[in-house]
C-alpha cells in the first residue's frame, strides 16, 4: 500500500517506518511563536529548568498579533519577547513584518518535507508548501525549544480531490468552506487533509495559503498537505 503525504514526511523525519495511529518522536525543522503567546513560553521554559534553546535558527519569534498594541498590557509582551531573544541568541524576530504565517512561508522558513510547529492554530497553513505542521500550546512549545523534539500520533488521512476548472469568480476559499461544510466541525479531528486533482494542481502557492489555513475549523489539530508540483513551492523560496 501507498504512503500519504504525511507518512513520508514523518518517515523521512524520523528514519523509521509508521502507520496511522503509531506514537512517534519527531525532530522539529521550525517553530513559531508570536507575541501574544511569548510571555507563557518564556515562563514555562524557565519552569522546566532548560538553559539554552536546542537551535536559535529554528526558532522564529513573530510580532503581530498586538501590533499595534491596543492596551498598555500589550507592552509586557514585546518585553519579555525581547528580552527572551536576547537572552537566548535568537536572531530571527519580526514586528510589524505581516502576519505570521505569511512569514513563516515568504521568507523561507518552512519549507517542502519539514515538520513545524507554532502557537497557533492557523500553523496548518505551512501545508501548502508540503509541509506537517500544526498549532500546540505553550507547554509543548517549551519543551521543543529545550530538546528539539516533539511526541505525535501519525494521523489519518482523508484525500480531497478536486478536479476540472474553477467557475469565473469561485476562489480557493469557496472550496474550502464548501468542504468544511461536508465535513461538519469535527470531522477530520486529528487527521490530515491531503489535497490532490487538476484543481489543485492550477492553483497559485497563496490559494494553495488559502486552503491550508481553514482545516483548524473541521478540527483543531488537522494537518495539511498538499500532493502538487513541488516547483511552485519551491519557486518562491529564497
Amino acid at each position: 500500500m501507498g504512503k500519504t503525504v504525511i507518512e513520508k514526511i514523518v518517515e523521512h523525519n524520523t528514519g523509521r517506518s509508521v502507520k496511522p495511529g503509531d506514537i512517534v518522536t519527531v525532530n522539529v525543522d521550525r517553530v513559531m511563536i508570536h507575541d501574544i503567546f511569548i510571555p507563557f513560553v518564556a515562563e514555562k521554559f524557565k519552569e522546566m529548568g532548560f538553559e539554552k534553546l536546542w537551535d536559535p535558527d529554528k526558532v522564529v519569534l513573530i510580532y503581530d498579533h498586538l501590533v499595534p498594541a491596543s492596551q498598555l498590557d500589550d507592552t509586557r509582551h514585546f518585553r519579555i519577547g525581547d528580552a527572551f531573544a536576547a537572552k537566548y541568541g535568537m536572531t530571527h524576530v519580526h514586528r510589524s513584518d505581516g502576519i505570521c504565517h505569511q512569514l513563516m512561508t515568504e521568507a523561507g522558513y518552512v519549507k517542502p518535507g519539514d515538520v513545524a510547529f507554532g502557537t497557533d492554530s492557523h500553523t496548518t497553513t505551512y501545508g501548502c508548501v508540503g509541509a506537517f505542521s500544526s498549532g500546540i500550546g505553550y507547554t509543548e512549545m517549551a519543551s521543543i525549544l529545550g530538546t528539539g523534539t516533539m511526541w505525535i500520533r501519525v494521523p489519518e488521512t482523508i484525500k480531497v480531490v478536486i478536479n476540472g476548472k474553477l467557475p469565473e469568480n469561485v476562489m480557493s476559499k469557496d472550496v474550502i468552506l464548501r468542504l468544511i461544510g461536508d465535513l461538519g466541525a469535527d470531522g477530520a479531528t486529528y487527521k490530515a487533509l491531503e489535497f490532490s486533482g487538476s484543481a489543485v494542481e492550477s492553483m497559485t502557492v497563496a490559494s494553495r495559503m488559502t486552503i491550508s489555513t481553514w482545516p483548524l475549523r473541521p478540527a483543531q489539530s488537522a494537518l495539511c498537505s498538499h500532493r502538487t508540483r513541488r516547483q511552485r513551492s519551491t519557486a518562491m523560496l529564497p
